[in-house]
This record gives structure tokens, C-alpha cells and sequence, in this order.
């Protein structure tokens, strides 16, 4: 639950087992769970602690993608290769965006987001990315 980005293999199953053996899951599962896939299916998966196949967990947008197991591991370092290739400080930036959106009222997330957003446009990595646009090429980023 704490992944920014979950993907699964299609034989992947999901659960919450903690009841069955007498107590809950710690964590934040809850929260997690709840601001995942909603109030009622996090209180299906915490009630009854039965796992749910990959492609309901997909439905329930537990996980972004369900990919065939042998396509996994590819897809994971793919996507990390993707994230690794932005502007460092925009991708940590973003991630800390991301969390404020879901934690913060609105009011206060849309203030700290233009806070962020003004550090990011500040950095010699921005200038990097806006003059790349320009030239019609692809950014190298210095984490500056």
C-alpha cells in the first residue's frame, strides 16, 4: 500500500488476513486502503480478510496495471526508467504533491502544489527542460 505505483501479474492476489487470525493490520492499511478503493471495498477486504484476484484489484484501482507474470519485472524497470529519466527534483516534488493531494483539504493542497511548483520552475533543470522544448530535443537534467 505504500507503492506510488502498483502493477501486478494476473495470478496476483490481495488481502487484508489479519481478522482471520484474530486482530487488524497496522500501517495504515486502513487509510491506505480507504483513499484507494473506496470506503466499502477497503471494509470488504479488512472485514472478511479474503484476498481478491489481481484483475478485481484492478477494478477496485488497487493497482494500475495487471501485466502476465513474465512481463512484470520488465514493466516495473520500464516505468522506473521513465521516472528516472525526468527532472529529479520535479519527480520528488511531484511525489510530495501527490501526497499532499490526498492528505490535505483542498484549499490547502492547491496552495502547497504552487508552492512546489515555483521551486521546480526555479531550478536550472526547469531552464534545462524549457530550452530543450525549444531546441526540439530531449532535457538533460543535473538535479539542479
Amino acid at each position: 500500500m505504500s507503492c506510488d505505483i502498483r502493477i501486478a501479474c494476473e495470478n496476483a492476489q490481495f488481502a487484508a488476513p489479519e481478522i482471520k487470525l484474530g486482530w487488524i493490520g497496522g500501517g495504515g492499511m486502513a487509510a491506505h486502503l480507504s483513499h484507494s478503493i473506496g470506503a466499502s471495498n477497503a471494509a470488504m477486504m479488512l472485514m472478511t480478510g479474503d484476498p481478491i484476484s489481481a484483475e478485481r484489484a484492478l477494478q477496485w484501482n488497487l493497482v494500475s496495471e495487471v501485466v502476465p507474470l513474465a512481463g512484470l519485472l520488465p514493466r516495473a524497470r520500464a516505468l522506473a526508467s521513465v521516472i528516472a529519466s525526468r527532472a529529479p527534483i520535479a519527480a520528488e516534488t511531484a511525489k510530495l504533491n501527490l501526497k499532499a493531494a490526498v492528505s490535505m483539504p483542498i484549499e490547502k493542497a492547491i496552495e502547497y502544489e504552487r508552492d512546489l511548483q515555483t521551486i521546480c520552475f526555479a531550478t536550472a533543470d526547469a531552464a534545462e527542460g524549457r530550452l530543450a522544448f525549444r531546441e526540439k530535443r530531449q532535457p538533460v537534467f543535473h538535479r539542479r
